[in-house]
């Protein structure tokens, strides 16, 4: 999943280097259901952006599952 990072901004991109003006982060589940902030890029067309909120209902949707962010 992905949501908006503008904390961010101005930090490098994980993908290009460069610093980024639209930042995004990118999340994924481990083996033990954590959740965490694998990558962080620039906002991309196509992208589907998602809250916070809706990061860690999905996180907590497995038994033992959270967010760690």
């Amino acid at each position: 999943m992905i949501t908006m990072l503008p904390e961010y901004n101005g930090d490098r991109c994980a993908i290009t280097g460069k610093p980024m003006i639209n930042a995004v982060g990118f999340f994924a589940r481990g083996a033990t259901g954590r959740v965490c902030l694998v990558l962080t890029g620039e906002l991309r067309d196509g992208d589907e952006i998602s809250t916070l909120s809706e990061i860690r209902e999905w996180a907590e949707s497995e038994d033992g599952g959270y967010l760690d962010y």
